[in-house]
């Protein structure tokens, strides 16, 4: 029987963007709302958990995988495929710690495979796991949450939903700034297993209101697009508008930024004006807490990722 689901592809060099037609997009957003008929897990720390687990487990988990992706050079869309698929088990089965520190370090290998060019290597895992798990019990593992997550592992996630509707926005400062501020917010509710009760959708789409409202004081087209021509659930998105806002801070604009009038467009301007979107979105970083930048291969970043000590190493 075969065990090992590794991915072997080559790398090579691709053009830094694509063209998507607005149809090509919008067909590509029908298709990840479809997907959300089957809504997210929630509600499984009362009804599945009989172990002791609390919220808190599952944030600091969450938390401990943004950190991982950051330091394995993972794309945010291979970090919420992984807690999406953490949040499928939990669900399923109830967990002790040690097993929900195993699923949620499993549901990263997975999530690298299936959506990274260079996924995460078994020796990698031993590693990251200083080899309290062993090799027998890792894999073991993997084919329970596959088994459970029933091979559906290309969900729709609030990042994917994000990128879609930002190929929309015609001005490339204020694209990358939405970006950059929405893709933070995306990060802190994937933490919050309180916001597992919203669709993807919906939380992408609070996620441009909300910094709109916060950094170009006004509503955001996007959104209302999403709302009026995707029919996005109205209600679910003012509670979750409302719900982020309690934990949103916002940024200074910068000042090119503050400068640019940012009006609402009506539904034919935003057909016209699909931008470039990245022909890739591990080429795409993931705003945190930490400071943002562009994945490169120099070896003299001030700190090596784990992949680039173990490559000095061997």
């Amino acid at each position: 029987m075969m065990t090992d689901l590794s991915c072997v592809e080559e790398l090579h060099a691709v053009t830094p963007t694509e063209m998507l037609e607005p149809d090509a997009v919008r067909r590509h957003l029908r298709l990840l709302l479809a997907k959300e008929d089957s809504p997210r897990p929630s509600g499984y720390l009362a009804t599945v958990q009989t172990q002791g687990m609390v919220a808190s487990w599952r944030k600091r988990m969450a938390e401990w995988m943004l950190h991982t992706g950051k330091a394995f050079e993972l794309s945010a869309d291979t970090v919420e495929c992984a807690i999406h698929f953490m949040d499928v088990y939990l669900a399923a089965l109830s967990v002790d710690k040690i097993v929900l520190q195993l699923v949620s370090m499993v549901a990263m290998y997975v999530a690298s495979k299936m959506h990274e060019p260079r996924p995460i290597l078994m020796e990698e895992m031993e590693l990251l796991c200083q080899h309290k798990y062993p090799r027998s019990e890792i894999i073991l593992m993997e084919k329970q949450l596959l088994h459970v997550l029933q091979w559906r592992l290309n969900p729709a996630t609030p990042v994917a939903f994000l990128r879609d509707l930002l190929t929309f926005e015609s001005v490339p400062s204020i694209q990358v700034h939405l970006e950059e501020a929405a893709m933070e917010l995306l990060e802190e509710c994937a933490i919050d297993y309180e916001y597992q009760v919203f669709p993807s959708s919906v939380v992408a789409a609070a996620a441009l209101e909300v910094v709109c409202a916060t950094q170009f004081g006004c509503a955001s087209p996007l959104a209302a697009y999403a709302l009026d021509t995707l029919g996005v659930d109205a209600d679910a998105f003012k509670d979750c508008v409302a719900r982020m806002m309690t934990l949103y801070a916002p940024a200074d604009v910068e000042p090119e930024l503050a400068s640019l009038a940012y009006e609402a467009k009506d539904d034919s301007v935003v057909a016209d004006d699909c931008k470039p979107r990245s022909a890739s979105p591990t080429s795409i970083d993931s705003p945190g807490r930490v400071e943002k930048k562009r994945r490169r291969d120099d070896d003299d970043d001030k700190e090596a990722s784990p992949r680039k000590k173990q490559r000095a190493t061997a």
